[in-house]
This record gives C-alpha cells, sequence and structure tokens, in this order.
C-alpha cells in the first residue's frame, strides 16, 4: 500500500485495474463518481501510483509473451 494513498484510494486503484467503471468503483468504495474522477485526474499520488501499477502489469504481460 503506498504511504500516501488511503484505504479507498488502494482499493480504487484494484477496481481500475479490474476495468470497473467510474460509477461502479464508487458505489463499491463508498465515495461519489466526482471523488473517483478527481482522484484520477488531480490527485498525482493516485495518478502515479495508477500508471505505476499498470507498468509493472504491462512488463509482466510483456515477459509472458516473450
Amino acid at each position: 500500500m503506498s504511504e500516501k494513498l488511503n484505504k479507498k484510494q488502494e482499493l480504487a486503484i484494484e477496481l481500475v485495474m479490474k476495468g470497473m467503471t467510474d460509477s461502479q468503483i464508487a458505489e463499491r468504495v463508498g465515495v461519489s463518481r466526482q471523488r473517483i474522477n478527481i482522484w484520477r485526474n488531480q490527485d498525482i499520488e493516485f495518478m502515479q501510483t495508477l500508471q505505476e501499477r499498470r507498468r509493472v502489469l504491462r512488463a509482466a504481460h510483456m515477459g509472458q509473451l516473450m
């Protein structure tokens, strides 16, 4: 868990990675859809953590293709 993200943000990132919509994530996490949008587009720590997790996932998939 990132030191700067709270538990709701961590869960939201997991759900983004699973392909859920912002509305689905908001309902599951217990925040508004607008809050998810703010995290995704304005919260630097959230955006960096999500970007890093996507990078790791892509690298893992590329390794499997080789």
